[in-house]
């Protein structure tokens, strides 16, 4: 089961927001664990790193604000709202300001995580415990300063640079240091981290809640990858990002789901899959316990429902066209009706399925996000807008992809830089047999509608259906819906059942095809530029939704052209619905400004050291 955050709040070692307006006394509580009495025991410790860790299940960050908010508008989702969007202020429109609640809140959270971090790591070489012991903590503490100071460089740009607890209130004003400068020193926490971190075997089945060596390796290529594209453009740092992930392949530590799906299935239903998701948040819903982590995936990033039973979804996150082609460009995808979900829900009490069969341009604009389905959570009763599902900050196929990546901008496409990248697209094919037809064998009679129909299998196979057409009372044909998939991981025909339409007695059989995963490789012969194109698609389809499209579209230089892409796309026009023109309001708001978040005005205000703002805010 996953780790529960008891947050032990102690004054003098758990700090506010970093420049926030406190005053910090000379005298010593009584009543309170002082720094001096604390950090004692491996108990103390680990409570203390689970302060740190705390920090990413904050609603401004992985609980809801760092996907749906601050990363939630790019060319692959978009905010679906009312008619007084245009006017609203916020990040996922590019119409935000320095007194945005998700920016400020952001910002706090994470320097109240560097503050934690601070305040551990000063305190480490004093206490009594055993080396072993520490080391794993203080690996754990500082990559997740570093962690910290990444998010807050890669999206604030120069930012104060922290790295003690502070001893007075004269000690909490700084100024602004380079990017170059925090870059250099989140390299650092990481590099030293990745020395002291253990293998992820070492936490057991739930290591991926735990940051671990190779977890720590896998940020540092991102990391590398982030300062090599722009703004930096330290293009030296791309054989460093190759180094970094063929240290996570070459050390056997971790694999590909053989089914896509399964990983946000797992978790949803709390289950750990430690070879692929080799760091995630961990969140935990105890709707009758004290203490909870808990985050809004399903609730925020999710397909709209209004039934408590199913699993409550408002629905204001979009996927847009371009996914769905995206994925429908590669035959047999299973990314595809996954990430765009190809069914809608209505009904509040009962909920009712309705199959998205058509591909109309309406259609293809009004799919919601389904790669976490509120239906797998297994914590019951379902809160209406909380869940327990654990968000992954890293997955081996981003691995695999930043590997192919940089190879590619080094050597050009090798061989190496092909194999990564079709790991990854053979996967999203599955294995074993699709389904791709149907025979009908006895129509039945009395059918005034069409029946539902029911494809189960006693094997592993899954995620074939279908719809019927009815003429004449019978059923007189069947058809894969969604158009052209019919799963994977068959192993022998499975069973087709017919209920409903007033009818029956109609029998059918399916017939099998034999997956080839090969089938999903990239072409030979592209040029490096193609490759890098390739790269690109390949990373919306594989990690869309989980706040990594935003950074790849900036340090790629593509964020302002992509956004414009998307406004000025027809296909928006001719959906027939006027809020899909929403999509394109990003587009039509984002400037040059906003490759950066602005610095909040509490901040600008308080800390008389800062500097200035932002360009253009």
């Amino acid at each position: 089961m996953k780790r529960v955050y008891f947050i032990l709040i102690l004054l003098g070692i758990v700090f506010g927001s970093l420049f926030s307006c406190k005053k910090y006394l000379n005298t010593v509580p009584s009543d309170f664990l002082t720094t001096d009495n604390y950090y004692q025991t491996a108990s103390q410790l680990n409570i203390a790193l689970t302060g740190v860790y705390d920090i990413l299940t904050s609603q401004n960050l992985y609980g809801q604000g760092w996907y749906n908010q601050i990363n939630g508008g790019t060319d692959i989702e978009w905010w679906r709202n009312n008619n007084t969007q245009p006017t609203t202020t916020s990040p996922r429109i590019y119409n935000e300001n320095s007194s945005d609640a998700w920016v400020q809140g952001a910002w706090n959270d994470l320097y109240t995580g560097i503050n934690r971090a601070n305040s551990l790591i000063d305190n480490l070489d004093v206490s009594p415990v055993d080396s072993a012991t520490k080391n794993i903590v203080k690996g754990q503490a500082l990559f997740l300063r570093g962690y910290f100071y990444f998010l807050l460089v890669s999206n604030w740009g120069g930012v104060p640079l922290r790295l003690h607890t502070p001893t007075d209130v004269n000690s909490i004003a700084f100024p602004k240091s380079t990017p170059a400068e925090v870059y250099e020193q989140v390299l650092k926490d990481m590099t030293q981290a990745d020395s002291l971190l253990p293998q992820i075997s070492y936490w057991g089945s739930s290591g991926s809640g735990h940051v671990s060596k190779t977890a720590a390796e896998g940020i540092l290529a991102r990391v590398c990858l982030t300062m090599a594209g722009a703004p930096l453009h330290d293009v030296s740092k791309y054989q460093d990002a190759k180094d970094w992930a063929l240290k996570v392949i070459n050390s056997g530590q971790h694999s590909l789901n053989p089914d896509y799906r399964q990983i946000f299935i797992n978790e949803c239903a709390d289950l750990y899959d430690i070879k692929e998701c080799m760091w995630e948040v961990e969140f935990l819903l105890d709707q009758t316990g004290t203490y909870k982590a808990i985050g809004s995936l399903g609730y925020a990033n999710g397909i709209k429902c209004n039934s408590l039973d199913y699993g409550y979804c408002y629905g204001d996150l979009g996927v847009t066209r371009k996914l769905y082609d995206l994925d429908n460009s590669i035959s047999n995808d299973l990314r595809r009706d996954w990430n765009t979900a190809p069914f809608m829900l209505s009904g509040s009490s009962t909920v009712t399925k309705s199959a998205i069969t058509s591909t109309s341009n309406y259609n293809l604009w009004n799919r919601y996000p389904g790669k976490w389905r509120r239906e797998f959570e297994t914590n019951l009763p379902r809160n209406k807008t909380l869940d327990g599902t654990n968000f992954p900050i890293i997955r081996y196929a981003d691995v695999l992809l930043m590997y192919a990546e940089a190879e590619n901008e080094i050597n050009g496409p090798t061989a190496e830089a092909y194999n990564a990248i079709n790991l990854v697209r053979e996967r999203a094919q599955g294995t074993g047999y699709r389904v791709s037809g149907f025979t009908i064998t006895n129509g039945g009679s009395g059918y005034t509608s069409a029946p539902a129909v029911t494809i189960s299998s006693p094997t592993l196979g899954n995620g074939a259906t279908a719809t019927a057409t009815v003429s004449g009372g019978k059923v007189t044909a069947l058809a894969l819906s969604p158009i052209g998939l019919g799963g994977a991981f068959y192993t022998s025909a499975p069973t087709i059942t017919f209920s409903g339409g007033n009818g029956s007695g109609a029998v059918a059989t399916a017939t099998l095809t034999a997956i080839n995963p090969v089938s999903a490789d990239l072409k030979s012969g592209l040029t490096q530029a193609d490759f890098r194109s390739a790269i690109q698609d390949e990373r919306a389809r594989e990690l869309c939704l989980e706040a990594l499209r935003r950074p790849d579209l900036i340090r790629w230089d593509l964020l302002l052209s992509n956004l414009r892409a998307l406004a000025n796309d027809p296909n928006i026009s001719l959906a027939t619905n006027p809020n899909f023109n929403y999509a394109g309001l990003s587009g039509r708001n984002a400037t040059s400004k906003d490759v950066l978040l602005p610095i909040p005005i509490t901040e600008m205000t308080l800390n008389t050291s800062i500097g200035s703002q932002n360009p253009g805010f």
